[in-house]
C-alpha cells in the first residue's frame, strides 16, 4: 500500500515523554510525524480500511525503534469513538497490534478496555478521565513491559490516561509506541 518512493519520505522523529505522575512517565516513540505519507494511511483507515491499518502497522514496525527494544506485551487502545460514529466495531489499533504481534513474535493483551461509551478521553478533564479500565487477564503483566499501540497521537492524553490505568497491572515499564504524531 505504500511504494518504495513514498516509504523514503518517511522521516524519523525524536522520542517524546509524558509524564504520568512525578516518579512515572510514558516515553512515546512514533514512526514519523503526521505528515504524508502515514498521514494518509491514517486517515484511510478512519473509514475502516482495514488493508491501509494493516500497512500502517508494518510501516510502524519497519520506521520505529520498537524493532530495537526489549518488550514483553502490545496493548491496544480500546476504539474510543469510531464505534459511536459508525456503529462499527472496527478498532484501528487492535489490527495495529496484531500486524506487528505477526511481526515481532510478540502477544498482543487487550487488558484495557473502554470505561464509558459517552465520552472520549480528549473531552474530558484530567482529574475526571477515566475512559479506561483495567481487566486483569489470564497472564500476569506485573513485572513486564508494555506497550500502547495507537495510530496518532495528537495531544497525548489518551496515552497519558492508558498509562495511568495500566499502573494498576504494575509493570516493570510502559512505553508507547503510534504511527505518526502530531507535532
Amino acid at each position: 500500500m505504500c511504494c518504495p518512493d513514498c516509504r523514503n519520505l518517511i522521516r524519523p522523529i525524536l522520542s517524546t515523554e509524558i509524564l504520568i505522575d512525578e516518579h512515572y512517565s510514558v516515553v512515546v516513540h512514533a514512526a514519523s510525524a503526521y505528515e504524508y505519507p502515514l498521514k494518509a494511511l491514517v486517515r484511510a483507515q478512519q473509514w475502516s480500511d482495514y488493508t491501509a491499518t494493516v500497512s500502517l502497522g508494518r510501516l510502524i514496525w519497519d520506521h520505529s525503534i520498537l524493532r530495537h527494544i526489549s518488550f514483553d506485551y502490545l496493548v491496544p487502545l480500546p476504539d474510543l469513538t469510531r464505534s459511536l460514529a459508525t456503529g462499527s466495531s472496527y478498532n484501528p489499533s487492535l489490527v495495529i497490534a496484531t500486524e506487528i504481534s505477526r511481526l515481532s513474535g510478540k502477544p498482543v493483551s487487550s487488558c484495557l478496555q473502554r470505561a464509558k461509551k459517552s465520552s472520549t478521553t480528549t473531552r474530558l478533564s484530567d482529574s475526571k478521565n477515566q475512559a479506561f479500565t483495567y481487566v486483569k487477564g489470564e497472564v500476569d503483566l506485573q513485572g513486564k513491559i508494555l506497550v500502547i499501540i495507537d495510530d496518532l497521537m495528537i495531544t497525548g492524553s489518551t496515552i497519558h490516561t492508558a498509562g495511568n490505568t495500566l499502573r494498576e497491572a504494575r509493570p516493570k515499564k510502559i512505553v508507547s509506541l503510534v504511527g505518526c504524531r502530531v507535532l
